[in-house]
């Protein structure tokens, strides 16, 4: 089963608990995959990255914002 690791600030990196968790389909029971999970230090940098990624977005025009979101959509 492969197994997924955490996805912070635009790249996958491994969390530092060294820890994972199943998850599973609640209908059937079935494994759906293994995550990896995130301890404090792996949430601190994702809320920095949040943070940072805020900034630049509040920066930007709604006429910006609605390019980047359409292209999403795309």
């Amino acid at each position: 089963m492969q197994q997924h690791a955490l996805y912070i600030h635009g790249q996958y990196r491994n969390a530092t608990s060294g820890e994972t968790f199943v998850t599973r389909n609640p209908a059937t029971g079935e494994v759906l995959a293994e995550v990896q999970q995130a301890a404090q230090a792996d949430v601190e940098a994702a809320v920095a990255s949040c943070a940072k990624g805020q900034t630049i977005w509040g920066a930007m025009s709604g006429a910006e914002r609605g390019r980047i979101l359409m292209r999403a959509v795309q």
